[in-house]
């Protein structure tokens, strides 16, 4: 798992364990809610310092294979024509 969706999956438990205890009004969790926003700040500190700048490395494009879906770098080829002939229509 990459670092930054570590970061991001402890930030999402922290931030909903906030939510729930503000919202059903807990008694008695103030110092926990006061850890948890000490901890989000804290751990937004750290992303930040240790973020480099550089953008995120693109994905390889996907090699589909299935018919009608362009490879990448190709173009799409269109569908063949359909042929209907007159047995085939309902009279």
């Amino acid at each position: 798992m990459k670092p930054v969706l570590i970061k991001l999956a402890i930030a999402i438990v922290l931030f909903l364990s906030w939510v729930i205890l503000v919202v059903m009004k807990v008694q008695g969790a103030e110092d926990l809610v006061s850890f948890i926003k000490t901890a989000l700040e804290g751990l937004g500190l750290y992303h930040a310092l240790t973020w480099d700048g550089a953008p995120a490395p693109e994905a390889e494009p996907a090699q589909s294979g299935a018919p009608g879906v362009p490879v990448a770098g190709e173009a799409a080829t269109p569908p063949a024509a359909a042929t209907v002939t007159d047995s085939e229509i309902p009279q």
